[in-house]
C-alpha cells in the first residue's frame, strides 16, 4: 500500500537524518581536537521498485535515503602557536608516522603534541613513537633506514684547540726591557692577555700570551731559509726554522751518513729567503761541511748571514745558519715584538710552566701586521694527562673581517680572541626546523643534529581509517603509502612551537544541524500525514 510505503521512506529519512546529525555532533565535539578532520555526511537514495504508468515508460520509485558513506575531508587547518618546541603542526600534504610500542604497527596523525618520553623516544600522548631517520653522531647526516626516533644520552664530545686567533694592538711607545724574559717578571714584557683552550680531553686550559716589544727600528728582520731535496730518492730530511730573531741558528738536519760523491748543492736568494736545493743519486750524500761551504761560497746568501757553521763532517752532521739581521732592507722597518704563549705549571705535564707557541710580530712604520714576518716559532702545548704535544696555531690576523693586530701608538689591548675547542657538553634544548630536522643545543655551545623527522601520504588520504586518539590507520581504499622528506615529493612542511587545529567550521555546522532538523521534522510529518491518511481510509467501512 502506497501509504505503508510513504510512513517507510518517513522512517528510513528519520534514521538517515538521524545519523547525519551524530556526525555533526561528531564534528562539533571535536572543534578543538588538534588536527582533527571534520567528517560529511553523503546521502544516498533508496530504490525497491517500479511502478508502471500504462504507457512504455517505466518509473521508479524511492524508498528512502540513507547514509551512503561518511567522507572525512582532510582539508588544511589553521595553525596555533605554543611553547612547546616539539608542538610540530604540518603544513601541506602528509601525516606523521607512528608506531604501536607493542605491537609495531604503523599509524598516521596531524595532530604533533609530542615530546620525549623517559628513554629518550619523541612520542605522542598515547606513547606512540614518531618515525624518521638517526643522525651519525659525527658527520650529523642520516643513517640506516627509518627507525624510532630517540635523542637519550646525547652528548657533544670535546674538541681540542687547534686554532687561537688574536687581535691586539701593541703600543708602539712601549719601551724595550732591558731584563731576558720572565713570564713571572712583568718588567720583562710589556703586555699579556689569556684565554681559555681545551686540551683533548676537553679540560680547559689557561693560556696567557705574552708581549715583548724587542725594537723600535726594524733591526730584527729575518732571512727566511727553505730547503728542498730534487733527487727521487731522497733519504735526506730537513728540519728548518723559517723565522728567527738576532743570534738564532736555523737548523739543516741530516739522517743519513754520506760522502762528498755525485751530489749537487745549488744555493738560491730572492728577496731575504735562502732557498738550497741538493741533488742526490741516491747512493752519496752532501756533508755538513760542503753545505756549509754552499752556503759561504753565494754571495747573495752570504749578505744575509753572519756565519754557516758545520757539526759533523759527514751526513749525520747539521748546518747552523746564524744571520744577521742588521744586514738587511725590508719592509718591516717598524717595531719588532716576541710573543710568548705559556702554559701553567699545574696544567703542563712535566710540571713546569712553558711557552707552548712562540713567535716573532713585525709591524711596519704605519703600524700595520706585516704578516709574512710573524712566524710561529714553537708549537709544543703538551698539557697533564692529555695527548702529547697538542699543535695550536696563534693567528694575528684572522680571517672573517677581523682587524688584523696593529702596532699604533694607543694603549695595548686586546680586541679579539677566540679559540676553536670546547668542552664535552650535554644536551640542553632541541628545535625542529620546516624540514624535520631536530637540532640540539649543547651546553657547551654546540649545535648538533640529532635526528630527521620524515612524513607520510596516500594517494587517497580519505580512504584512510579512522582509529581514534586523532590517529589513522592504513586501508586498501588509501592506495600505498608514500614516506619521504618534509618539503618534497609534494610533502607539506613542519612548523615548530605550532599545532594544527581542527579544521571544523562551525558556523557551517550550525547551518547543516539547522537543515537536518528541518530535514528530520518534515520526514516525522510524512509519517504523521501518512497515518492520518491510512486513518480515513480504515473509516470508509463504517
Amino acid at each position: 500500500m502506497a501509504m505503508l510505503s510513504a510512513m517507510n521512506s518517513g522512517i528510513a529519512g528519520l534514521r538517515t537524518y538521524g545519523r547525519a546529525m551524530s556526525v555533526i555532533g561528531d564534528n562539533i565535539a571535536n572543534v578543538n581536537t588538534t588536527g582533527f578532520k571534520q567528517s560529511r555526511a553523503n546521502f544516498q537514495d533508496v530504490m525497491v521498485r517500479s511502478l508502471s504508468t500504462g504507457t512504455a515508460n517505466v518509473n521508479s520509485v524511492g524508498f528512502g535515503s540513507e547514509i551512503g558513506s561518511i567522507q572525512a575531508l582532510h582539508s588544511q587547518g589553521s595553525f596555533e602557536s605554543t611553547e612547546n618546541p616539539m608542538d610540530l603542526g604540518i603544513g601541506g600534504a602528509g601525516y606523521f608516522k607512528l608506531r604501536h610500542v607493542s605491537t609495531g604497527v604503523s599509524y598516521y596523525s596531524r595532530a604533533g603534541q609530542f615530546h620525549f618520553d623517559a628513554e629518550g623516544f619523541l612520542v605522542n600522548p598515547q606513547g606512540y613513537i614518531v618515525q624518521g631517520y638517526l643522525a651519525d653522531q659525527v658527520t650529523g647526516d642520516k643513517t640506516g633506514a627509518v627507525t624510532d626516533i630517540k635523542v637519550s644520552g646525547q652528548r657533544a664530545a670535546p674538541n681540542a684547540t687547534t686554532a687561537l686567533d688574536i687581535s691586539v694592538n701593541l703600543d708602539s711607545q712601549e719601551t724595550v726591557p732591558t731584563i731576558a724574559f720572565n713570564p713571572a717578571d712583568d718588567t720583562t714584557w710589556n703586555y699579556s692577555t689569556a684565554i681559555t683552550v681545551y686540551d683533548s680531553l676537553g679540560t680547559p686550559r689557561m693560556v696567557t700570551t705574552y708581549f715583548r716589544k724587542e725594537s723600535a727600528t726594524g733591526q730584527y728582520q729575518q732571512a727566511a731559509l727553505t730547503a728542498t731535496i730534487a733527487a727521487a730518492n731522497n733519504d735526506i730530511t730537513y728540519t728548518a726554522v723559517n723565522y728567527g730573531g738576532e743570534a738564532e741558528n736555523i737548523t739543516i738536519q741530516y739522517i743519513d751518513g754520506g760522502n762528498t760523491g755525485a751530489v749537487t748543492t745549488t744555493v738560491n736568494v730572492t728577496g731575504n729567503a735562502i732557498a738550497i736545493t741538493v741533488t742526490t743519486d741516491g747512493a752519496n750524500y752532501p756533508t755538513a761541511n760542503a753545505v756549509r761551504a754552499a752556503v759561504a761560497a753565494a754571495p747573495a746568501a752570504a749578505a744575509l748571514v753572519t756565519a754557516a757553521n758545520a757539526t759533523g763532517n759527514d751526513g749525520t752532521g747539521q748546518v747552523n745558519v746564524a744571520y744577521g739581521p742588521t744586514n738587511l732592507t725590508g719592509v718591516d722597518d717598524g717595531a719588532y715584538w716576541n710573543y710568548y704563549a705559556y702554559i701553567t705549571a699545574s696544567d703542563a705535564a712535566s710540571g713546569v710552566a712553558h711557552a707552548g707557541a712562540a713567535g716573532h710580530l713585525s709591524f711596519d712604520t704605519g703600524g700595520n701586521l706585516v704578516e709574512t714576518l710573524s712566524a710561529q716559532t714553537t708549537n709544543d702545548f703538551d698539557f697533564l694527562g692529555a695527548t702529547a704535544n697538542q699543535q695550536i696555531t696563534l693567528d694575528f690576523s684572522p680571517a672573517g673581517g677581523i682587524t688584523p693586530s696593529t702596532g699604533v701608538a694607543s694603549a695595548s689591548g686586546t680586541f679579539y680572541l677566540y679559540q676553536d675547542g670546547y668542552a664535552q657538553g650535554a644536551l640542553q634544548g632541541v628545535s625542529v626546523d620546516t624540514q624535520g630536522r631536530i637540532t640540539g643545543a649543547f651546553s657547551n655551545g654546540q649545535i648538533k643534529r640529532l635526528a630527521y623527522i620524515i612524513l607520510a601520504n596516500f594517494n587517497n588520504p580519505e580512504g584512510l581509517r579512522r582509529e581514534g586518539g586523532n590517529l589513522w590507520g592504513a586501508a586498501t581504499e588509501a592506495g600505498t603509502e608514500l614516506i619521504g622528506d618534509p618539503r618534497t615529493l609534494g610533502l607539506g612542511e613542519i612548523n615548530g612551537n605550532t599545532l594544527e587545529q581542527s579544521n571544523v567550521d562551525l558556523a557551517e555546522e550550525f547551518v547543516n544541524m539547522i537543515s537536518n532538523q528541518r530535514a528530520y521534522q518534515a520526514n516525522s510529518r510524512v509519517i504523521t500525514t501518512s497515518d492520518q491518511m491510512l486513518e480515513t481510509l480504515m473509516q470508509l467501512k463504517r
